[in-house]
């Protein structure tokens, strides 16, 4: 009902002809579609059109979509209209997906429906969005009124008004979960993405954070001078000093160190007392 997506699946519908619990086959991949932002002329809105549309009447158009016509007040199969707006307001408070729809719908009814205008579902993340993280409406999507903005990344999403029709989306883009399952994901939490963290990799994201460009400054006077990570065994010492080797290119050298001073064979100028 509030899917900004469709799925490209074949659906086999033979499955659910006797009385059994209903059962979802698709043959084939299963793949996520989106179309344009305003729907033919002559068809009703679907999907992400419908953030777009006047609120008025987008209530009874999700219900009707889900149902195939209109509710009634009575019957097995009533969709409660009531439970439909509340989920609408829950996700317009806190998704930045619906934002940016809704920020278009609101260009489009302020230009008195002559702006053309485009949005863009930005494929790449400056930042980790982990739990305490999340995406926000600038990090997710970007509207587009006027000429078409040049500088998108491979994985980005156009959404234009008419043209295009239905395009296919990446599975690696990090609203691709999120904008088909919003109710899953109600604060648009970015999903798989070939930057993506390794939850595990901690000691990755501690020398990340300290050693920020660390190749760019191996010979800037100063650098590791005003940087040091304090570890508590030496087993984890050994381990990030690994991995900081691993990311500096050339040949490694280890030169010995001596702790005490050992009795010399011959006559030195060196002072013991000291």
């Amino acid at each position: 009902m509030f899917a900004f997506t469709s799925i490209g699946a074949k659906q086999d519908t033979s499955v659910n002809q006797g009385y059994g619990p209903y059962c979802y086959k698709i043959q084939g991949e299963n793949y996520h579609l989106m179309g344009t932002l305003l729907s033919e002329k002559g068809k009703k809105p679907a999907f992400a059109q419908l953030y777009i549309y006047d609120k008025a009447t987008e209530i009874q158009n999700r219900i009707n979509g889900v149902s195939g016509e209109p509710t009634t007040t009575s019957g097995a199969h009533t969709l409660d209209h009531q439970l439909t707006v509340d989920l609408r307001d829950m996700l317009d408070s806190i998704n930045p997906l619906v934002a940016q729809f809704r920020m278009a719908g609101e260009e489009f009814v302020a230009s008195n429906k002559q702006y053309k205008f485009k949005i863009r579902l930005i494929g790449t993340r400056e930042r980790d969005g982990g739990e305490y993280n999340l995406p926000t409406a600038d990090e997710v999507g970007a509207l587009i009124v006027g000429d078409f903005d040049t500088s998108t990344n491979k994985r980005d999403i156009i959404l234009h008004m008419h043209e295009g029709g239905v395009r296919r989306i990446s599975k690696l883009h990090p609203s691709y979960l999120a904008l088909q399952y919003p109710l899953l994901f109600p604060y648009a939490e970015d999903g798989y993405r070939r930057d993506i963290y390794h939850r595990d990799d901690h000691v990755a994201t501690i020398i990340k954070e300290i050693y920020p460009n660390l190749k760019d400054n191996l010979y800037t006077s100063g650098y590791f001078q005003e940087r040091a990570i304090l570890a508590p065994t030496h087993k984890l010492v050994d381990m990030i000093n690994d991995r900081m080797l691993d990311l500096i290119s050339g040949d490694e050298h280890t030169y010995d160190s001596s702790d005490t001073v050992g009795v010399a064979d011959q006559d030195t100028n060196f002072n013991e007392e000291l």
